[in-house]
């Protein structure tokens, strides 16, 4: 709108002084003739100022142009890191829920590593008592073999008494070992200590 007003007022700006600079020539023609080349300059200067107020106009669209570019290409920009922004956003929530799983993976290996070496401790300490039963039953053998042969045959049936106590004292093969099934007792949950 303002151009348009500084056009209009260009306009009549150099109507007005068209307007005067006619009247004013036809009575000074009549009165002075030199006044002509007077009225002339004031033609030429306005048409001058016409012209440069013209060229202002047209570069002030030009620059208006250059600022409406810019203020879109501005606006685009502003788009575009509201996007960026958005997608940040989202991977930060990812990696935050991924790093909360990875602390609880940490804790679970620190305690599958802590069970391990109880279980490696446990599987330490069963080989030495197995070393120590062995030892143990070699020695037992060693006695069992010595008392044999130190000892005076003696009647049968007392022989065979010995023989079987000697064979209960025998060690028994290490071995899997299976806990008779017992029937579990059905517990209510008052016994138990539940409520709701």
């Amino acid at each position: 709108m303002s151009r348009k007003r500084l056009s209009d007022l260009v306009r009549e700006e150099v109507g007005k002084e068209a307007a005067t600079a006619e009247v004013e020539i036809e009575a000074t023609a009549a009165i002075e003739v030199s006044s002509i080349p007077e009225v002339r300059e004031q033609t030429s200067e306005l048409e001058a100022k016409v012209a440069d107020l013209t060229a202002a106009l047209a570069g002030s669209r030009g620059r208006e142009s250059t600022l409406a570019n810019q203020v879109g290409a501005l606006e685009a920009e502003v788009q575009q890191q509201k996007e960026l922004v958005k997608n940040l956003s989202e991977k930060l929530e990812k990696t935050e829920a991924l790093e909360a799983d990875l602390i609880e993976q940490k804790a679970l290996v620190k305690k599958l590593y802590t069970e391990l070496q109880e279980s490696q401790s446990v599987v330490v300490e069963l080989e030495e008592q197995k070393q120590l039963v062995k030892q143990l039953s070699a020695e037992l053998e060693q006695l069992q073999q010595s008392i044999r042969e130190t000892t005076v045959p003696q009647k049968p049936q007392k022989l065979a008494r010995r023989m079987e106590i000697s064979s209960a004292m025998e060690p028994r093969p290490i071995g899997s070992f299976s806990v008779p099934t017992q029937p579990s007792p059905r517990l209510s949950n008052q016994d138990i200590g539940w409520f709701d």
